[in-house]
């Protein structure tokens, strides 16, 4: 189902959006922590970092790589990325639960600098939005230009959420028929099953 999700969210014209099977398929922030049971935070610090990084003095790039790093550390490519071989050893072990669960890449040995945000806010404690996290990622790998599909396991739990919500209110619309209508119903069922089977060979 993963993979037709993410060919169909290619065409589906929104950013949020695919159909699976015919049944359209929500992968939002806010349907992403609802799955997860998770509580969606206003504010976010791996957004905040994103937003505000451009007007970053060299001091608070400083404090990021020490943060994350061991000294003698190198931000690679002006500060693009970071080698995951500098990091220190918690951080290795963080950086590799953000790739590998919130937010996939193509490589894992370089961090590319929104990774970088998303695991100083974790580092710093900051509060993250993680629906908004796998959401944007999965936005980001629809367009398919790149050699990893992420998140399988999550959207094939999304498509059979669509799955249940479309029966869900299937059944809901079928409770508000009337007695008289569902009386009905059942009488042209019955009829039907006791049409003589010569009819229906050729």
């Amino acid at each position: 189902m993963a993979l037709e999700f993410y060919a169909n969210a290619r065409f589906s014209g929104r950013r949020y959006g695919s159909y699976v099977r015919g049944k359209d398929v929500d992968f939002s922030p806010q349907a992403i922590n609802d799955l997860l049971n998770l509580v969606p935070l206003e504010k976010c610090d791996v957004r905040r970092r994103r937003e505000t990084c451009e007007s970053w003095d060299d001091e608070t790039w400083d404090e990021v790589k020490s943060l994350l790093c061991v000294e003698g550390a190198q931000w690679q490519g002006s500060r693009r990325m970071l080698l995951k071989s500098d990091f220190k050893p918690v951080v290795k072990a963080w950086a590799s639960f953000v790739v590998q669960t919130l937010e996939g890449t193509s490589c894992s040995s370089d961090i590319p600098l929104v990774r970088v945000h998303t695991i100083a806010a974790i580092m710093d404690g900051g509060p993250i939005n993680v629906g908004e996290l796998i959401a944007n990622n999965i936005a980001d790998f629809a367009p398919g230009n790149k050699k990893v599909i992420p998140h399988m396991s999550l959207i094939n739990w999304l498509c059979e959420e669509a799955e249940w919500q479309l029966r869900r209110k299937q059944a809901l619309s079928l409770s508000h028929i009337s007695p008289r209508l569902s009386r009905s119903l059942c009488r042209e069922k019955e009829a039907a099953s006791q049409v003589p089977m010569h009819l229906f060979i050729p």
